[in-house]
């Protein structure tokens, strides 16, 4: 039991030992120090419990995340309640609508009682006497400073009076489908003093009501913001320009899929919303700001217009290491440009406009022609992206198919593999991606050229190809789309991820550092047979003997596969495709990894996945996945891997 005495970890000094002397560790500047190199899981599972002192000194370096299930209702509420006050981040995907949320108020409760909590400043203490919240000492007393909330058929109007905590820092909203398409900016300001980002979404458009300042705003004061990002918003872009004159900090600005009244419904009626990009540029170059990310993109192909923006961008964005691209302007002229500056972009991100066709976009276009291609070159050319988000532009799953098997579909006897295709249907050449220090991959797979992401073969390539080429990866997001079409012409298929054995997400294993695994994929029926003996190994429970033995058996049912790969292997060869043209880049600065290459040798192959498993199973096999933390297969936010397999798999063996 922690004392309720507990010393803030600020005031420990060496003064507090002043009767003897003082050894190196009991000095807190030093491990203060030492602990700022651990993540927040190392302090809270290893160094929390050494000591008391250790405790003490490590209390405001943890963070905890929880996560608010939508289902969750009367007495369930409060058992849970208490356990997520404390918290400060957390993660909301409500799937109800406007009754639910306005009749069900749990949600709106604990936000006032984080607000109170904060307000009050006790941190011994509980602020909230509604009964929910026991009074009870908790080790985890910071404030709520991040939330983010997925919210389906909810208007954006609730949202505009929701009683944000003013604690917050960072608020991430994403709004689904919803008939009311209005936001008050100027209410969520108004509540929230100290929010330093801001990110609000709504995939079907949504309308900036009013001005972003409130009336109330004292003007002499400036905001802490540090980074906006709207996505799909229409707003007068004078009222923008008003706030951003008092955004000294700001140094991220994406307004992507900007619309006019013309593309988004506005419940009530307005003057027509006209933009002026070049002269916001222009107006943002007079600002004593410097920006490390900045986009401008216009929704509809009509109003985009080559309005000799780019050279003002590189002004207002000098020490560029973030970049982020609305796909219908990616053009080679654009990518050239990007490439022409130095070489130390960091972050990459791709969006795409989601309403023209929400089932089968972003397929068959032009864009999509070369979009692809043009991202698959700039990964093979950049050593030094760390992140990558592409989540509705698509990447070819050709660029990872190095040994072209992708073709070998089910493995399945009595079928034609049509993989041997002549060389002028090959648009991309297979390459190995430059960035082998990427920490956090965002992706939308697609294939329009010739196979389809439907069959095991392609998710071992994806997982396989991810495993080896970006040994540091630590979130992993991969997607494919509801359903996609070669071209308009083309009939409708629905992609899917396998995570059955034969998939190969098993290949996450190699990923030391791996601690969140999202595959999102709405084609779970399709992924037929899956069962926890498939996904087990992703728990610590699911590595017993028993465990093991039933993966053996699994694997024995591949014997048949395992032939007909062999034999398919021998029928590749003999055609003279052993291996496809590799693009690499002619930047000497960025020499071919034959390493790496050798290591995909196997690439696709159901024989590849069947030695990681026996690997993985040895009696002597090191741990892995050791700060695996978080699990999602859906579009929901990640969850403890225990949770998800619960849920997914409510009868398997606990």
């Amino acid at each position: 039991m922690v004392s309720s005495n507990l010393t803030d970890p600020a005031t420990i000094t060496r003064t507090s030992y002043p009767n003897k002397m003082v050894r190196c560790l009991e000095l807190p500047e030093i491990m203060h120090h030492i602990f700022s190199f651990l993540d927040s899981r190392t302090l809270g599972e290893t160094v929390l419990l050494v000591c008391r002192y250790w405790l003490e000194l490590c209390r405001s370096r943890m963070e905890r995340r929880v996560h608010w299930d939508y289902r969750w209702t009367g007495l369930e509420l409060e058992t849970v309640l208490p356990r997520l006050y404390g918290a400060s981040i957390a993660q909301v995907c409500f799937e109800g609508n406007e009754n639910n949320l306005t009749n069900n108020n749990a949600f709106k409760d604990l936000l006032l009682a984080y607000e109170d909590w904060y307000q009050e400043g006790q941190h011994q203490q509980n602020s909230h006497q509604s009964g929910i919240l026991t009074k009870k000492e908790r080790l985890f007393n910071a404030p709520l400073t991040k939330l983010e909330a997925t919210f389906c058929n909810v208007p954006m109007s609730v949202l505009s009076d929701f009683p944000f905590p003013s604690s917050l820092t960072n608020l991430i909203l994403e709004i689904g489908s919803s008939q009311a398409n209005t936001f008050d900016p100027s209410l969520l300001l108004r509540q929230c003093p100290l929010l330093e980002d801001l990110l609000i979404a709504r995939w079907e458009g949504w309308y900036v009501d009013g001005p972003w300042i409130p009336r109330d705003h004292d003007r002499r004061q400036t905001f802490s913001l540090k980074g906006i990002a709207l996505i799909y918003p229409a707003f007068r872009q004078s009222d923008l320009e008003d706030l951003l004159q008092f955004t000294p900090n700001l140094v991220e600005l994406k307004l992507a899929g900007v619309m006019d009244d013309q593309s988004v419904e506005i419940s009530k009626p307005t003057g027509r919303i006209q933009y002026n990009r070049k002269g916001f540029c222009e107006f943002l170059r007079s600002l004593p700001i410097k920006l490390d990310s900045f986009l401008f993109s216009f929704l509809s192909p009509t109003m985009q217009s080559d309005d000799g923006t780019q050279s003002i961008v590189t002004e207002l964005c000098p020490n560029l290491h973030e970049w982020c691209l609305w796909t219908p302007d990616t053009t080679p002229a654009l990518l050239r440009s990007l490439e022409s500056l130095p070489n130390v972009i960091t972050n990459l991100e791709l969006c795409w406009n989601y309403l023209e066709d929400s089932g089968t976009q972003p397929c068959g276009q032009d864009s999509e022609v070369n979009v692809p291609r043009l991202l698959h070159q700039y990964l093979c050319t950049s050593p030094h992206l760390l992140r990558l988000k592409s989540l509705q532009a698509a990447y070819p799953l050709r660029g990872m198919d190095l040994h072209r098997r992708v073709g070998f579909s089910w493995l399945t006897p009595n079928t034609e593999f049509p993989w041997t295709e002549s060389e002028d249907k090959k648009h991309i050449q297979p390459g190995i991606w430059a960035c082998r220090k990427l920490k956090k991959v965002e992706l939308v797979v697609h294939d329009h050229e010739g196979s389809q992401i439907s069959t095991p073969v392609s998710s071992r390539i994806i997982f396989g190809y991810l495993s080896r080429v970006c040994p540091e990866l630590e979130f992993v997001d991969l997607r494919v789309p509801r359903v996609c079409r070669k071209d308009p012409e083309s009939p409708l298929y629905q992609p899917v991820i396998f995570k059955r054995l034969d998939g190969g997400m098993c290949f996450m294993t190699r990923l030391k550092k791996l601690k969140l695994l999202k595959v999102c994929t709405e084609a779970w029926t399709a992924d037929y047979e899956c069962g926890d003996v498939d996904l087990n190994w992703l728990l610590p429970g699911g590595r017993d003997a028993e465990e093991k033995q039933r993966r053996r058996e699994k694997m024995q049912e591949w014997y048949d596969w395992l032939d007909e790969e062999r034999q398919l292997e021998v029928e590749r060869l003999a055609f003279g495709t052993g291996n496809a043209p590799i693009l690499k880049s002619a930047d000497p600065s960025v020499p071919f990894d034959t390493k790496v290459y050798d290591q995909l040798k196997d690439l696709g192959l159901l024989s590849e996945v069947k030695l990681a498993i026996e690997e993985m199973d040895r009696d002597d096999a090191p741990e892995y996945l050791t700060q695996f933390a978080e699990l999602s297969f859906g579009l929901h936010l990640g969850q403890r891997p225990e949770t998800i397999m619960n849920r997914v798999f409510p009868d398997r063996r606990r």
